[in-house]
Order: C-alpha cells, then sequence, then structure tokens
C-alpha cells in the first residue's frame, strides 16, 4: 500500500512539472524545423534530360554558372528538354522540385 502511495505521488510530480515545462517551452516561442519555410527560387538555363536519372532527380538544368538538379511531381519536364526556360520551385537538399516552368 505505501509503494503505490509514493508510485502515485512521483507520477503527479512528474505530470505536473512536465505540464509547467511544457508551459514555459511553449512561451519561449522555439520554433521546430517543420516550421520553417523553404524559400522559392526562379533559376533560368537549358533543361537536360538525363539518360540515367539519379534517386532523387531525373532532368538536370544547365544556367551560365551551374548543374542544377531537377525534379517535379506536378509539371512534366520531358517537353521541355533542351530548350532555355526558367524554372520556380524549391529545394530539397541539393534538388530543386520544380512548380512551374515559362
Amino acid at each position: 500500500m505505501k509503494n503505490i502511495l509514493i508510485f502515485l505521488i512521483v507520477i503527479i510530480i512528474l505530470g505536473v512539472g512536465g505540464y509547467f515545462g511544457f508551459q514555459y517551452i511553449s512561451r519561449l516561442g522555439v520554433s521546430s524545423p517543420a516550421s520553417q519555410e523553404i524559400p522559392v527560387v526562379t533559376k533560368t538555363g537549358v533543361v537536360q534530360k538525363l539518360p540515367k536519372p539519379g534517386d532523387d532527380y531525373t532532368h538536370m538544368l544547365k544556367t551560365s554558372d551551374a548543374l542544377i538538379k531537377l525534379n517535379s511531381y506536378t509539371v512534366s519536364l520531358d517537353g521541355y528538354a533542351n530548350k532555355n526556360v526558367s524554372v520556380t520551385g524549391q529545394y530539397s537538399g541539393d534538388t530543386l522540385f520544380v512548380d512551374s516552368v515559362k
């Protein structure tokens, strides 16, 4: 009986401490990495289709100073192969996921 009472008191103390700890951390305004916005970028260059695509990219964008890995879930990039275009999207790692092409 004594052990059960001690166990319940410890659980109550941990619960109250956890509640107040959570309230304190919430007031600090600590943001998680998932809540940070990923910037939208626009790049201009020539789209090149890769004969053997990588794990996370299927095309490359050749700009005046760099090669950028491209992929898209919304735009079919095959129709833009060997054309000079302007792509807009967001980076995931070092791959630019294209949302629109002009």
